[in-house]
């Protein structure tokens, strides 16, 4: 009798799930085909309003009359040649707003690529499964506030100003700590750039390179100095065994104070995946019974599975969480032979293991006036990893909140005015 129920729960789950998907999207392709409109928010310049369709409301859009100007005018924005981060400057500056938010370079383009405004109702174009079907595309489906002809141009502007894809700077940068230097005066990143000669290179706030001397306080840095400097001070006062112990010990910690939130979250799984078993087994018991018919009682069953498969999920991953925390930590033996091997890479190994082993341990370094501050975070490496099994640094975050370690050592030695230095290029610096 057990066997014969839960093959007919299966059956119903099965006949349920699949009927209720096709005809949902039977459903929204019958819709979308007769050009109503079927997302659950209206696209900023319109609202979203229910027409009569015989015995049913559908949702249509309706041209909302205070935002429908503002979408135009960033079409005709974009038109002229402005960007998004000018398109946001400007209504941003105006005190314009979408919906109550700030508008970003995301926002915007999502507006001027949105075919909506063209008056065209657009289905399953971004559709995944193969029982969609071909893509829904209806002309006229509302009143348009753009035409197509505006809004074909846009897309053929905006795709000639896109800049190439490139991989990003910090993964091939020739520049040992680009990605990390920041100018502690303007926030704004320092990138690495040669001087004509070749002879020297040069660690240059964004805001310099960018707008010229006076638009920042910040310094050129010679970037064999500054190099050489910070990896100094990470030798001096980061790769020590008193600094990576502290941080061993903080790592322990922090994963004390999480077994003890996980071990919490299971609890109360495991307290509401019984009270989900009681209630099944109450519903196939009066199924059994014939106290109640399949009818009344499969779509509770259902539900009552999904919350069911949703647990017992959740209780595996904090399982499998907790028991990733309780790896052991490393001995002072242990910790001694870390840090030799990594002050060892530090100054032996290739340009990609100096800077991947930087990287590991400094998060940032932010340079103000002739101080540098550094935030940095422990790391352990992988077992089995040694210097003559990895040619380059491969090595596992486990660490704590990051940890600052303030430098106040002159930092004159390694910077120059703010002007630029002799022979130093004006162009695009190499990042």
């Amino acid at each position: 009798t057990g066997r014969l129920l839960e093959g007919i729960i299966e059956s119903v789950d099965e006949y349920y799930s699949e009927n209720l998907a096709q005809e949902v999207v039977r459903g929204m392709r019958e819709a979308a085909s007769r050009g109503f409109f079927l997302g659950s928010k209206a696209p900023f310049g319109y609202t979203r309003v229910k027409v009569s369709d015989g015995l049913k409301e559908r949702p249509t859009l309706e041209i909302d009359p205070d935002a429908a100007p503002i979408v135009q005018e960033i079409f005709e924005s974009s038109r002229r040649g402005n960007g998004l981060k000018e398109i946001c400057k400007e209504l941003n500056g105006r005190g314009i707003t979408n919906r109550g938010r700030r508008w970003q370079k995301s926002i915007v383009h999502y507006l001027l690529t949105n075919e909506a405004y063209t008056g065209t109702a657009v289905w399953g174009v971004k559709s995944k499964d193969e029982k969609a079907g071909e893509p829904v595309r209806v002309e006229n489906a509302w009143p348009a506030l753009v035409s197509r002809e505006t809004f074909d141009a846009v897309q053929s502007e905006m795709h000639e100003r896109a800049p190439a894809k490139q991989r990003p700077a910090r993964v091939g940068s020739q520049y040992l700590l680009s990605g990390l230097l920041k100018c502690g005066a303007c926030g704004k990143p320092y990138s690495g750039q040669a001087a004509k000669s070749g002879q020297f290179a040069y660690y240059v706030c964004a805001s310099l390179l960018r707008e010229g001397a006076g638009s920042c306080t910040g310094r050129y840095l010679n970037a064999e100095r500054v190099e050489d400097y910070i990896i100094e001070k990470v030798r001096e006062r980061i790769l020590t065994e008193e600094t990576i112990t502290e941080l061993v010990t903080l790592v322990a910690e922090e994963i004390d104070a999480l077994a003890g939130e996980v071990n919490g979250r299971l609890k109360a799984i495991d307290a509401e995946l019984a009270d989900v078993d009681t209630r099944l087994e109450n519903l196939y018991q009066a199924l059994e019974t014939k106290q109640l018919p399949i009818e009344a009682l499969s779509p509770r069953i259902l539900s009552l599975k999904a919350r069911q498969d949703q647990l017992v999920a959740a209780k595996e991953e904090a399982e499998d969480q907790l028991e990733r925390r309780r790896a052991d930590l490393p001995t002072s033996k242990e910790i001694k032979g870390y840090v030799a091997d990594f002050r060892e890479f530090l100054m032996e190994g290739t340009f990609p293991e100096r800077k991947a082993l930087i990287r590991n341990f400094v998060q940032g370094i932010e340079i103000v006036d002739d101080e540098a501050t550094l935030t940095y975070t422990i790391t352990m490496p992988q077992d089995g990893v040694t210097r003559e099994s990895a040619s380059v640094l491969d090595f596992v975050q486990s660490g704590p909140p990051d940890r600052t370690v303030f430098i106040t050592a002159p930092f004159r030695a390694i910077s120059e005015a703010s002007a630029p230095p002799m022979g130093l290029s004006s162009g695009v610096g190499i990042v």
